[in-house]
C-alpha cells in the first residue's frame, strides 16, 4: 500500500495499514487495520460543497476523515475498552463441548455469549 502518515495502533503499538479505500462523489470511506492485533476502524466521511458570502465555493467535511480519526483517538479510552472486553467470558474459558458458536481454529472467539458456562475444575 502507500504511506499516508498513520500513527501506530493505540492498543498494541503495531503498524496500521489501509486495507480498503473507496471514494465516491461526496464521500470517502476507508478501512484501517492494525497488522499486529487486528484492531479495525471502518469510517465514512461526507463532503459538502457550500458557497461563501463572496460567491466562492468551499468544501466542508461533516466529520473527521478516516486517517484523522485513526490518528486522533485517545489511547487510554481504547485501552480501557479493550481491557473490559478481554474481561468478558469468551470461548476460550467456556466449559461447553456442544456449543454451536464454538469457533474453528483461527476464527475469532465470541465474547459475552448468552450460553457461556464456566469450566469445571
Amino acid at each position: 500500500m502507500f504511506d499516508i502518515g498513520l500513527t501506530p495502533c493505540p492498543l498494541c503499538g503495531g503498524k496500521a495499514e489501509v486495507v480498503e479505500l473507496r471514494q465516491g462523489f461526496a464521500r470517502l470511506d476507508a478501512v484501517i487495520r492494525c497488522e499486529d492485533c487486528g484492531l479495525t476502524l471502518d469510517w465514512q466521511t461526507e463532503y459538502k460543497v457550500g458557497i461563501n458570502l463572496d460567491g466562492s465555493r468551499v468544501v466542508v467535511k461533516d466529520s473527521l476523515d478516516p486517517f484523522e480519526r485513526w490518528n486522533t483517538r485517545p489511547d487510554d479510552v481504547y485501552r480501557k475498552e479493550l481491557e473490559a472486553l478481554l474481561d468478558l467470558p469468551n470461548c476460550n474459558d467456556c466449559g461447553r463441548d456442544d456449543c454451536p458458536y464454538k469457533p474453528l481454529p483461527g476464527e475469532r472467539v465470541r465474547a459475552n455469549c448468552p450460553i457461556h458456562e464456566s469450566k469445571k475444575e
